[in-house]
């Protein structure tokens, strides 16, 4: 099950199929959404979550996602200096303002994810 707003929600649906999705906002641009009051919301997100708790069981719910090694991570910055800053993580690959990082099982993709985010921020 995932909530977001219809962007996140599409994007789950078409990489892992049918998933239970919430829309609990709708993103205009890239900062601003329209959202839902909270009350509204936690009465549709645990709607969603019993519905996807059923399905799952009821053997209807999707397999989980495996990805098959080595793993790719890209993260496009907004701005170039963000790439620069984050390109110091070794083994990062640089491009425009755009870093690419590959290895062999999501924790270590993970943890490099969170590591460029630090330096960009940096």
């Amino acid at each position: 099950m995932i909530s977001g707003d219809q962007a996140a929600c599409a994007e789950a649906t078409a990489l892992l199929g049918p998933v239970e999705t919430v829309i609990v906002k709708t993103a205009s641009s890239r900062m601003a959404a329209e959202l839902l009051p909270p009350p509204v919301t936690q009465e549709m997100i645990q709607a969603g979550a019993r519905k996807a708790v059923q399905r799952l069981v009821n053997g209807q719910a999707p397999q989980p996602l495996r990805l098959q090694p080595p793993i790719h991570l890209a993260i496009d910055f907004v701005q170039s200096e963000m790439a620069d800053k984050a390109a110091l993580l070794p083994g990062a690959r640089r491009t425009e303002r755009r870093i690419e990082y590959s290895a062999e099982d999501m924790v270590t993709i993970y943890a490099a994810f969170r590591t460029a985010l630090g330096l960009a921020r940096g």
